[in-house]
């Protein structure tokens, strides 16, 4: 089993079996009672059993309240679980939705407030004052690439009016990035999310604003997301390992771009609760239309994946 190790600035345990790390590195830092969050689908899947048979020596308990785009009060029922368990810390598992709610289940156990007065543009915006409990982000999806962000997108629960917690205490302590992990996703989930990663790796290099980093992750992230995505969702190449390791290193390097270039042109056509994936898709084609007349060499560059 070959793990390789980086930061940027998160750490990150990547490679298949990945996931079998993340006992040992808990009970190592002394924490013992961590809370699992999930979405209500991945708790029932033989998935869920086999990664906690991992957290041997732990006192685990799950919170699966996360169904859909995230909402303040699955946030809420979340940090009550916390508290209920008497947990130490925190492990987000699942897609976007579930990574972004593990992100602020500590904060709403640990701070006062309903958890949107969190948001950036709250009127009477809250601080992050205190210390959040150690969370750490395994992936299951190769589209968000939620667990190296540092923002929560939490929907009003009566018009599911999309609200955004963003503060650096909002990152992974670790990121535990396993392959294996996207084996079991149907192949319409492994596409729609696919398009996902690959249409903000394209839009993070087509942007107007300069940063060179983001630029080499974002084409990087492109050849690798133009390469891997076909073969990726049949189903009899999605288990072969080294595709998976490209589907999930493609996966990163999209989290990366976007972060440093905090590129979301797009998502204000995303405000109300639609299938996030799927449009992120649907939205390229017009998104690289727009650019294509101010920055046509750099989109000539990208357009050779």
């Amino acid at each position: 089993m070959r793990i390789d190790k980086f930061s940027f600035p998160t750490p990150i345990h990547f490679g298949v079996g990945a996931r079998k790390l993340v006992g040992p590195h808990l009970r190592d830092l002394g924490y013992k009672r961590p809370l699992i969050v999930t979405d209500k689908a991945m708790a029932d899947l033989p998935l869920m059993a086999e990664f906690i048979g991992h957290l041997t020596g732990l006192d685990v308990a799950v919170y699966a309240g996360v169904h859909g785009n995230p909402t303040a009060s699955q946030v809420t029922a979340g940090g009550v679980a916390f508290k209920a368990h008497q947990a130490d810390c925190v492990i987000g598992l699942g897609g976007g939705a579930s990574l972004d709610v593990a992100k602020v289940v500590g904060l709403s156990a640990t701070h006062d407030g309903p958890i949107l007065e969190y948001a950036w543009d709250h009127p009477k915006v809250r601080s992050i004052s205190g210390a959040l409990p150690y969370f750490v982000a395994l992936p299951t999806t190769s589209g968000t690439g939620s667990e190296v962000g540092r923002s929560s997108v939490v929907s009003e629960d009566d018009t599911h009016q999309k609200r955004v917690i963003f503060h650096p205490k909002l990152l992974a302590q670790t990121v535990f990035a396993d392959p294996e992990l996207t084996v079991g996703l149907p192949g319409k989930i492994t596409a729609a999310t696919g398009m996902d990663a690959l249409t903000h790796n394209i839009e993070s290099y087509l942007s107007p604003a300069y940063h060179p980093l983001c630029d080499g992750i974002a084409l990087e992230g492109t050849r690798i997301g133009a390469a891997a995505l076909h073969r990726s969702c049949a189903r009899k190449i999605q288990r072969t390992g080294p595709c998976l390791q490209r589907q999930r290193r493609w996966q990163c390097l999209r989290g990366m771009a976007q972060r440093i270039e905090s590129v979301h042109r797009h998502h204000r056509h995303l405000v109300f609760t639609w299938r996030q994936a799927r449009t992120h898709g649907a939205l390229g084609r017009n998104c690289h239309r727009r650019h294509l007349p101010s920055n046509q060499p750099t989109s000539l560059h990208c357009s050779r994946f």
